[in-house]
């Protein structure tokens, strides 16, 4: 077994995915901006997850143990 100390790392990673809510709206433009809107405020929070595509780690950073 190694006693090497471990660093810590943060991970950074993206995922192509897809949700999904259902907003009330007099026009298919309106429901687009009030879901552009919601996203704005709250990010996905309230919607459904659905479909996942491509997920890929983009980028690791090593932080200082300070």
């Amino acid at each position: 077994m190694s006693s090497e100390k471990l660093k810590k790392y943060r991970v950074h990673a993206w995922e192509e995915c897809t949700y999904d809510t259902y907003i009330e709206a007099k026009s298919k433009e309106e429901a687009e901006k009030i879901a552009y809107k919601e996203i704005s405020i709250a990010g996905f929070n309230d919607w459904n997850i659905g479909k996942h595509g491509d997920t890929e780690v983009i980028d690791v950073e090593e932080l200082s143990d300070e």
